[in-house]
């Protein structure tokens, strides 16, 4: 280990990156780039958003193309919390972890 002062920088910080450097480096799924705990935001962030428009766009879509009489807004709610909200979370997840991915020169 080198510990000399080099244009008042040491030498040992250069030769051995630190420990945050490391770990962001070991601990992403592929966003290097950004940072783990930001793509995690990100993701986390718009997989609400994709909730929330999967479950009113499903329930739109529900009361629009249903012949379903007697329950209506009870089957829209149902398919939008449990069908269309979930899966648009998922598919909004899947495509910010696939935009964040670091590039490659």
């Amino acid at each position: 280990m080198r510990t000399e002062k080099e244009n008042g920088r040491s030498r040992l910080r250069e030769e051995y990156p630190p420990f945050s450097a490391r770990c962001r480096q070991l601990f992403t799924i592929g966003a290097v780039a950004y940072g783990p705990m930001k793509t995690f935001g990100v993701a986390l962030l718009a997989a609400i958003l994709g909730y929330v428009v999967g479950l009113f766009g499903t329930m739109v879509a529900i009361e629009v193309f249903s012949s379903n009489t007697h329950d209506k807004s009870m089957e829209a709610a149902m398919t939008g919390a449990f069908v269309g909200g979930p899966l648009i979370a998922i598919i909004s997840v899947i495509v910010i972890l696939v935009l964040r991915r670091k590039r490659t020169p």
